[in-house]
């Protein structure tokens, strides 16, 4: 009788062993395709998100030291390490901050748009129109700053008479130490051939 139970417990030991091996085996795979779906789609969402574009544009065309003031729901890479948050910019803030960037986000300027909202804004009528001062003001470039990204959400600007060899280097700079080698191989056989063409020629 003793021997009948503990083979009896011992069979369902292994039954249950063999029904949860089954069912990993059956569940495991979907996990997986559905975790590979799940980030194929973060993926595809951050290839197509303006907010995220634009805070690689900035990555890909400025260094860290650069001073940014920038609207809240804007990405700004950790890598730039002088970056200012504000949920509603002002000339006073602009001024204090001296930013080298100014980046805006409609989910924020768009709240100071209309007058009519300065009476209900929690912080003050005041307040409001500092913030829509300050966002009238830029979009018209009156504040010697100038578009440089243009989005639907984000806009990028840089001080008016601040030149653009700043942006433009680093994209250069890393063609040409890609292709350096292919330019100078170039001129070095277009060299050689003007030579060979002036020894025929004598």
């Amino acid at each position: 009788m003793i021997n009948y139970f503990n083979t009896t417990k011992i069979n369902i030991i292994y039954i249950k062993a063999v029904i949860f091996i089954v069912i990993c085996l059956v569940e495991i795979p979907g996990a997986i395709s559905r975790i590979g779906i799940y980030r194929n789609n973060k993926i595809n969402r951050e290839k197509n998100n303006e907010v995220i574009i634009a805070g690689n544009w900035l990555k890909d065309n400025f260094t860290k030291e650069k001073k940014i003031l920038y609207d809240g729901y804007s990405y700004i890479p950790a890598y730039f390490n002088n970056a200012y948050k504000t949920i509603g910019g002002s000339l006073e803030l602009l001024k204090t901050i001296n930013p080298d960037l100014i980046v805006t986000n409609q989910s924020v300027s768009k709240r100071f748009n209309n007058i009519n909202d300065a009476e209900k804004y929690i912080q003050g009528k005041s307040e409001y129109i500092k913030k829509l001062n300050y966002y009238k003001k830029l979009k018209e470039n009156n504040l010697n700053y100038k578009l440089i990204f243009d989005s639907v959400i984000i806009k990028t600007y840089i001080p008016l008479f601040q030149g653009y060899d700043f942006i433009i280097f680093p994209a250069v700079l890393k063609y040409l130490s890609r292709h350096l080698y292919i330019i100078a191989f170039k001129f070095i056989i277009a060299f050689i051939v003007d030579l060979i063409s002036l020894n025929i020629l004598s």
